[in-house]
């Protein structure tokens, strides 16, 4: 059963992944990375691996969705930083 930890949890990794938007948005439309650390970024990729494994390990489907599609996030963010750096 749901308690209300759990329930902000998953409102929590929802607001996670939707904070990405705006960043992925931007490289794309600007193409210019321009003031985005990509080391920031490989951190913050490191760390939600982390997590994922974890989540992994524990068998939380809701905690390695929200920090798979997290990886992802950032990964993509990492590879669009590279491309557009001028």
């Amino acid at each position: 059963m749901f308690n209300i930890f759990a329930i902000g949890a998953i409102v929590a990794g929802i607001i996670a992944i939707v904070a990405y938007i705006p960043q992925v948005k931007h490289l794309v439309t600007v193409k210019d990375s321009k003031g985005i650390s990509v080391l920031a970024w490989l951190v913050w990729l490191l760390c939600n691996s982390l997590l994922l494994a974890y989540a992994i390990s524990i068998v939380n489907i809701p905690y390695m969705i929200a920090d798979g599609l997290s990886c992802l996030a950032n990964l993509t963010i990492i590879i669009l930083a590279i491309k557009y750096k001028k």
